[in-house]
């Protein structure tokens, strides 16, 4: 498996989609998931959102989450998911 970004890319474009089927059906906006796909996590608003549009673009292309995820926590070092602490 390559990186998160390539294998959304990958998967879209075997499934024949393009980039404005997936934001209208997301709502995520055509520029994020440009980001999403070229890996570029550090340019999107935050952690947060990140997490959610991974998983409704997972959602979108009907693949599992978790591989996807794991992926993401081992490319960024974003810690896995637990309690949010309060600021």
């Amino acid at each position: 498996m390559g990186t998160v970004g390539q294998t959304l890319r990958t998967t879209r474009e075997a499934q024949d989609r393009s980039l404005e089927a997936i934001s209208g059906e997301t709502k995520i906006p055509i520029a994020s998931l440009r980001m999403l796909e070229e890996d570029r996590f550090d340019d999107l608003p935050g952690d947060i959102f990140v997490r959610g549009f991974l998983r409704s673009y997972c959602q979108a292309l009907s693949i599992p989450e978790a591989s996807i995820m794991e992926g993401y926590l081992e490319q960024t070092g974003a810690p896995s998911e637990g309690p949010l602490t309060a600021m």
